[in-house]
């Protein structure tokens, strides 16, 4: 509990960090953590030291779910700044209808930290949820084999929940079969984005094609997974609760 009074604490560093990550990241999104991490201290059944690591690992899961809304903010601020340029290379260097593109390497940059946080969430979070079963697994591929071992209706409510997510097969290449973009970041190469695309249609209008990651937008891609991220965090945290607390 001494942790949540310094960060709403308006005097102290990690208080006015707190504040300003609130205000400029949508931190209120997540705090529904902070709610949870209050329950496990009121809970008289849960030992001193479990309260602590507990409190350790949804504190980490937190900074992680904001560092991935951090990125996409990130993105969508540059996405408009690169737009705004060639918008303005148009007016000077064309008079009619014309188009012109660039890379942008601060997105790739951006895309693949983003993909290295969504893979230690789901381990750190992998952590957390197995801790209630008094395992430690390193990831949900481990997580889901101590699941299906246990007959218990939390490990069974999880499993089922983990497998209703089929989003999550993009960061579990044993699933697939096939290299993960989270994989290939990490392990082999680099990813290949497509350039973003101003297309002038005439003096006032023009028509902006976005960064693409395979056939898919990336801030439209990073959008969807922080939503069913935070969703699934949400939902699991439930069956807790109501299963274990």
């Amino acid at each position: 509990m001494e942790n949540l009074k310094v960060l709403n604490d308006p005097n102290t560093v990690a208080g006015r960090l707190h504040g300003f990550f609130r205000r400029h990241y949508g931190i209120t999104k997540v705090d529904y953590i902070y709610d949870f991490i209050k329950k496990i201290d009121e809970n008289p059944n849960i030992s001193n030291h479990k309260k602590e690591y507990l409190r350790v690992k949804l504190v980490s899961c937190r900074y992680k779910l904001c560092a991935l809304m951090y990125h996409e903010r990130n993105i969508r601020y540059t996405e408009k700044k690169y737009k705004k340029a060639l918008i303005s290379i148009s007016r000077q260097l064309i008079k009619g209808k014309g188009t012109f593109a660039t890379n942008a390497p601060e997105i790739m940059f951006e895309f693949e930290a983003y993909l290295l946080q969504c893979k230690a969430f789901l381990d750190i979070f992998s952590q957390l949820l197995g801790s209630f079963s008094e395992h430690n697994p390193s990831n949900m591929k481990k997580l889901k084999k101590i699941l299906l071992l246990r007959k218990d209706p939390l490990a069974q409510d999880l499993l089922r929940l983990i497998r209703k997510n089929t989003w999550l097969i993009d960061f579990d290449s044993s699933e697939s079969l096939i290299k993960t973009k989270r994989d290939i970041v990490a392990h082999y190469s680099n990813l290949e984005l497509s350039a973003i695309n101003i297309q002038r249609l005439d003096i006032k209008k023009f028509n902006t094609i976005r960064t693409k990651v395979e056939d898919k937008y990336v801030i439209d891609y990073i959008w969807s997974i922080n939503t069913k991220m935070r969703r699934f965090v949400r939902e699991a945290l439930k069956i807790i609760e109501s299963k274990s607390l």
